[in-house]
């Protein structure tokens, strides 16, 4: 049904943007999340009584694995921004 409103370019177009969209947000959230682990811990080593409420341990493993998820999404938006369209290009 929604191939004979649509031709075929317009929907692969739209369902790039939306996922090249979603990619950039949780980019930018991700890097938002890393710098409130760091926050955290900036702050529970300069303050005896923020301190007793942090678990450094917890927020080290969290922000180590923030990272990770951070390489992961910056190399899957690599992916959806050049890589496809040029596979996209090429093919037709």
């Amino acid at each position: 049904m929604l191939m004979n409103i649509l031709p075929f370019n317009i929907t692969i177009k739209s369902l790039y943007y939306i996922s090249a969209s979603f990619s950039i947000f949780y980019f930018i959230l991700s890097i938002m999340e890393i710098i409130h682990v760091f926050y955290n811990k900036f702050r529970s080593d300069h303050d005896w009584n923020y301190s007793k409420k942090v678990d450094k341990k917890d927020g080290a493993h969290y922000s180590t694995w923030l990272i990770v998820l951070m390489i992961i999404n910056f190399i899957i938006l690599i992916l959806i921004t050049f890589i496809i369209p040029l596979i996209h290009i090429f093919i037709s």
